[in-house]
């Protein structure tokens, strides 16, 4: 979990990004490919918890990266070709979310754990901790990941960003 452990997942990316550039076209092959795509996206993670998610120390766990760098690079792709079908508002909705992306990525983890340690919970049943589990998720994680991440996007990280420098010079 280091960046030289995630360089298999750049090589994806890379080749993902030559495949799209030389090959790629918005047709069904690539429609069922983000169905496939998605169908494993959600086995997979869902298996990758079963057997302890990021806290457990087996050996498999090293074929990880790799195995989410694929199954991501086929959603990409996927959803790339069923763009097309996508009403506007969801690509718009998706780059907002971009956006804050950096501060959602920072600060879900903190608050899964002050929601669990406040029981800020959805209780859906006595024995449904799964269920229980989604509709926190839903309700209260992901609702006040996007509030808090848009107000440390507007008042923190917006400001640093406009005091970067220009990084290439226009071609004469």
């Amino acid at each position: 979990m280091t960046i030289v452990g995630r360089l298999d997942q750049f090589l994806i990316g890379i080749c993902i990004g030559v495949y799209y550039l030389k090959r790629f076209k918005k047709d069904v092959l690539h429609d069922c490919l983000f169905i496939v795509s998605l169908a494993f996206i959600c086995v997979a993670l869902y298996l990758f918890n079963l057997n302890g998610g990021l806290l457990t120390d087996q050996y498999s766990k090293v074929w990880w990266p790799t195995i989410e760098g694929g199954m991501w690079a086929g959603f990409i792709l996927g959803y790339l070709s069923i763009s097309r079908w996508v009403p506007k508002i969801l690509p718009a909705v998706l780059i907002k979310l971009g956006v804050i992306s950096y501060s959602l990525y920072l600060l879900h983890f903190v608050l899964v754990d002050i929601t669990i340690k406040q029981a800020w919970l959805v209780d859906v049943g006595p024995d449904n901790i799964l269920g229980t589990a989604y509709a926190t998720s839903i309700f209260v994680i992901l609702p006040l990941s996007i509030l808090i991440s848009i107000l440390t996007y507007l008042f923190i990280e917006k400001p640093f960003l406009k005091l970067r420098g220009v990084y290439r010079q226009p071609i004469k």
